[in-house]
């Protein structure tokens, strides 16, 4: 399944990639967390990661930050992420699950 960014208003100010890049989940590498049970929500300015996590946790789940690495992304990505280092992904998973 392939999302593409349709508001590009609120990307202005952003990375011209980030303007085209489409997300296709099907060509990413098996996420290693997701094998314990882990889902990936979002990647999160840590300014606001507070704000949720504290949502996600107020909804009954547990809540894990990683780092992201450069594999996570695709080429057209390099140039943001090398000047994102405040950017973490937020993974949920139900309390309790193992």
């Amino acid at each position: 399944m392939t999302r593409r960014l349709h508001n590009l208003e609120v990307l202005q100010g952003a990375c011209a990639a980030a303007r085209l890049v489409s997300f296709d989940h099907a060509s990413q590498p098996e996420d290693p967390l997701a094998r314990e049970g882990w889902t990936r929500r979002n990647l999160c300015d840590s300014r606001r990661v507070i704000e949720a996590r504290s949502l996600y946790e107020a909804l009954g789940l547990e809540v894990r930050l990683e780092a992201p690495r450069p594999d996570d992304f695709g080429p057209e990505c390099a140039e943001c992420l090398a000047h994102c280092h405040d950017q973490v992904f937020l993974y949920t998973r139900p309390r309790g699950a193992r």
